[in-house]
């Protein structure tokens, strides 16, 4: 719904038609160094003067940036801003056409609402007697704000984040407050904020509430502008409220009323042309009557199995339990350094009565576990104020020959060298005892010969 607003003579009244004024896009998101455009028209053929301003967060006042009377020409720009400003377009046609661009973008400087207004081409001698028009978009039926937002990112790099607390531990029938902001060089005014719960990693994630959206049932949202923070609160809590809350980020030209989904990667998800963005999560657990807080009593790092496949592959697995909650993570380290490469971590810690277990595992080569490496598994334990951590290592085993069949290339040509010498002198002494043989059957035989006679 586009409004006008009038301006006039402070002694006397000034009537304008109302028309209808075009001005694009609704809303902008640019990194820094990068170049907006934003783009104004209208179809009244006297308004040909169009005037450009710029409102800072924060900043009630209007602050012009240049204007254009017919044309727009070197000096439409206002001092202040013709560093990075440049305004252009044809106002003499029927259809007025406008543009103003902003290039070299800077998170702290351009990050602003910026307004397009038009007024007729009177030549008066009190600059006050003239009727200005300046659009305004409603949001809501008690809130203006100007047609576009642009926000700009800090860093070329940089994507759009969303920062929430972290985990809570919590007695039932307490209140917790889950806070939300968005991340540096954004605000929450060019976003639409919500609230999502998973119950339990892997379950579909619910829309809880959004920043319209008040109170619903014991949950209540609270939005503070100028502090770029949404807060949840949660009242008389129970079991049934442990889940992940998740604070998301939807650009506010979506549909407030259209559900988005939840995609994995990156957690950023698309509805329609614009893309809403979630936090990590902050994993809320309100604690069991009777039960404690215990971290690990026990965590064991077994080796692989003698029987595992010779398939080239060693297989560790880290097994730690005896702790509640399950606000637990696991993490392995080769010789003291962070591997993430055949590792595999149950999604969940299994309940076994009143505490958890969880298991991960460590895949490496044959050469890797018999090189006398050092195998670390650290699980990470959130108490509700501190981490502790609980290790078990263990050392790859040398290759050995546990049979004594096998053995080394060079105790292997040892053994076949003696083998044949061994071999030759065999055959030496079998030549010299049959040649001994055959000279005693030949004096034998000659003796006998000899006595005939």
């Amino acid at each position: 719904m586009i409004v006008f607003l009038l301006l006039g003579h402070l002694t006397g009244f000034c009537f304008c038609l109302s028309f209808h004024i075009n001005q694009t896009p609704a809303d902008a998101l640019h990194r820094e160094g990068e170049e907006a455009r934003f783009f104004c028209s209208h179809a009244q053929a006297e308004f040909r003067v169009m005037l450009w301003y710029q409102r800072s967060p924060g900043d009630d006042a209007l602050k012009l940036i240049g204007y254009g009377y017919g044309q727009f020409l070197n000096d439409s720009v206002e001092e202040p801003f013709k560093k990075n400003f440049l305004l252009g377009g044809d106002l003499n046609e029927k259809e007025k056409k406008g543009y103003l661009s902003i290039r070299g973008l800077k998170a702290l400087e351009h990050t602003a609402e910026y307004i397009c207004a038009v007024r007729e081409a009177h030549y008066l001698k009190d600059p006050q007697d003239v009727c200005i028009i300046v659009v305004w978009m409603q949001l809501s039926s008690s809130m203006f704000a100007a047609v576009v937002y642009l926000s700009v990112l800090t860093h070329s790099a940089l994507s759009v984040s969303i920062l929430q607390s972290v985990d809570l531990l919590s007695p039932p029938g307490a209140s917790v407050a889950l806070e939300c902001q968005m991340g540096p060089g954004l605000s929450m005014s060019s976003f639409t904020i919500l609230w999502y719960r998973q119950n339990r990693p892997g379950a579909p994630i619910q829309l809880l509430l959004t920043e319209y959206e008040q109170t619903k049932d014991h949950f209540r949202a609270s939005i503070d502008g100028p502090k770029n923070n949404f807060t949840l609160q949660i009242h008389d809590l129970s079991e049934d409220d442990s889940s992940i809350y998740f604070c998301a980020a939807r650009h506010r030209g979506t549909n407030r009323n259209s559900l988005v989904g939840f995609c994995k990667r990156d957690l950023a998800v698309c509805s329609g042309s614009y893309q809403a963005y979630f936090g990590e999560g902050t994993r809320l657990t309100v604690l069991e009557a009777g039960i404690n807080v215990t971290a690990p009593t026990r965590v064991k790092v077994l080796s692989p199995s003698e029987k595992e496949c010779s398939s080239g592959k060693k297989t560790l697995v880290c097994v730690a339990s005896g702790f509640y909650p399950d606000h637990v993570s696991v993490s392995w380290m080769i010789n003291e350094k962070t591997v993430s490469k055949g590792v595999a971590t149950d999604s969940a810690a299994t309940r076994y009565g009143t505490s958890y277990r969880i298991t991960s595992r460590l895949t490496v080569s044959s050469e890797e576990w018999t090189s006398d490496n050092k195998f670390v598994c650290s699980v990470s334990f959130f108490n509700g104020t501190t981490t502790t951590y609980h290790n078990d290592s263990i050392t790859g085993e040398a290759k050995k020959s546990p049979s004594g069949t096998e053995l080394s290339r060079d105790k292997y040509l040892r053994v076949t060298q003696s083998a044949k010498l061994s071999y030759i002198i065999f055959i030496v002494k079998s030549c010299i005892y049959g040649a001994f043989i055959w000279f005693v059957a030949w004096k034998l035989q000659s003796s006998r010969e000899k006595r005939r006679k």
